[in-house]
């Protein structure tokens, strides 16, 4: 028992030497300690003010963008001049990436939707689009080819694999590889459009993963395809 207690009492002398000296270095080195202090407050306020700054906008972006989806749902009017506008405000001003783009997609789609070449062609040549989803990057692959570079057959063709190769829809695949296809038939260069069949049916892999419709289009146009070649 008088062990036990010396061993404690030994380690409590230890705890209380290490507060002591810890005590002596603040009251030799006040200034270190206190310009140490001073500093992580700082960095802590610094940290806090933009979490909060950032917070703040992401709030005002999804009120913005919320606000703006129920006028879309609600409206009957595609042409709405003041909805369109709102997203150009977006698209000029945006608070985050997120706006950027759903502003964008829709403005595009929007002139593909009304004929709108004019202004298609200008966001598609001028735009900050930035995004991982694979559907909207393929559904741009795909909207650059043909609007870009109608007359450009090295880059309408790379877009275009691009688009096939990227969207996650396996019918997507198939409508699209169909459509650059058609485009090889068209130039009778049937070479090709039988190297775009075999590309896609190695993308495909596994014909369990397209719907019925895409099955019967794989079918016409590997049939299409043959009596060419």
């Amino acid at each position: 028992k008088k062990i036990y207690m010396k061993k404690q009492e030994i380690k409590r002398d230890v705890i209380r030497d290490k507060i002591i000296g810890f005590l002596n270095y603040i009251s030799e080195n006040t200034k270190v300690v206190w310009v140490t202090v001073g500093a992580v407050v700082v960095i802590i306020f610094i940290a806090t003010f933009f979490s909060n700054k950032n917070q703040d906008r992401l709030l005002d972006s999804n009120l913005s963008i919320s606000l703006i989806q129920q006028r879309t749902m609600n409206n009957s009017d595609n042409n709405d001049s003041l909805l369109l506008q709102d997203y150009k405000n977006i698209l000029a001003d945006p608070i985050s990436e997120h706006d950027y783009n759903q502003a964008f997609i829709y403005l595009l789609s929007n002139a593909i939707e009304n004929n709108n070449d004019e202004y298609a062609i200008n966001l598609l040549s001028n735009n900050s689009f930035s995004s991982k989803d694979d559907m909207l990057n393929s559904y741009l692959y795909l909207t650059k080819a043909i609007y870009l570079y109608p007359e450009d057959i090295n880059n309408y063709v790379k877009f275009y694999e691009k688009a096939i190769k990227l969207v996650p829809s396996y019918d997507l695949k198939v409508i699209w590889s169909s459509d650059l296809i058609d485009f090889y038939i068209d130039k009778n260069n049937y070479t090709q459009a039988n190297n775009v069949l075999v590309k896609l049916k190695d993308l495909v892999d596994d014909t369990d993963n397209l719907s019925s419709a895409a099955k019967n289009d794989l079918d016409f146009i590997e049939s299409k395809v043959k009596q060419l070649n």
